[in-house]
């Protein structure tokens, strides 16, 4: 049975989640004609808004950050209305649905995607992936930036509490699944196949041997194995049977 959720884009719902793992799909609007420009989901819509008007996200090259640009450079902010709370496990269909409808009815969003896991609608071509690879690979990153890179990565992990880390190492795991997923899937492989893969690539491998050899026992063996081969060589076989 579909889901269904309230369909109303003129809603303007408290900012507070209503309940535990409580998401919202909330909307931009345009303070100048006060127009729905885009439709995102957030826990924490205070925080979310901070985020699209931040400078480090301005100067992206999207549609939204041009359109969040355009609005902060004329001394406004973006206004976020929440159109609807949903569980976390119904975001990613609920923003589907809201960005279709939306779309449907003749709203100009700056949305990308089709929404959910932000990459439906996004498609791109042979040669944009080449030449975003040689970007890449043009601008090395410095050791010395590597290092910096790693100690602030630490001071973050270090920051963080036991039910933060939990999360982020759920979101990586999910994050690795979702691109090992896509890696096969561009192969052509099916769905079977992919998990196939996966399963095997996560089946419990045999744990190493905590036998461990010295350089002394292995020179050992070798001279024993040398000596053993010259003595064969020196005495071939007669193809005669043993007397007994």
């Amino acid at each position: 049975m579909p889901l269904v959720y309230p369909l109303d884009f003129s809603a303007h719902l408290p900012s507070e989640q209503p309940f535990a793992d409580a998401v919202a799909i909330y909307g931009l609007d345009d303070p100048r004609s006060g127009e729905l420009r885009y439709i995102g989901k957030t826990k924490n819509p205070a925080h979310r808004l901070y985020q699209h008007v931040k400078p480090a996200h301005l100067h992206r090259h999207t549609h939204r950050s041009h359109f969040i640009t355009s609005v902060v450079e004329a001394g406004l902010m973006p206004i976020m209305r929440i159109l609807a709370w949903v569980h976390v496990d119904e975001w990613m269909a609920a923003e589907r649905f809201y960005i279709a409808e939306a779309r449907r009815l003749g709203y100009r969003l700056v949305n990308t995607t089709d929404g959910g896991q932000g990459t439906n609608g996004i498609k791109p071509t042979p040669e944009f992936r080449a030449k975003v690879s040689a970007t890449l690979k043009g601008h090395p990153v410095l050791p010395g930036t590597r290092l910096k890179m790693g100690a602030a990565a630490r001071a973050r992990w270090a920051r963080m509490t036991a039910v933060e880390r939990a999360k982020a190492v759920a979101d990586a795991r999910q994050a690795n699944a979702l691109s090992v997923q896509a890696k096969y899937a561009q192969q052509g492989l099916t769905l079977d196949e992919i998990e196939g893969r996966i399963a095997k690539r996560d089946a419990p491998k045999r744990p190493k041997s905590g036998f461990h050899l010295t350089p002394e026992h292995k020179a050992k063996i070798g001279a024993a194995n040398s000596a053993t081969h010259r003595m064969k060589v020196a005495t071939p076989h007669s193809g005669q049977l043993p007397l007994f």
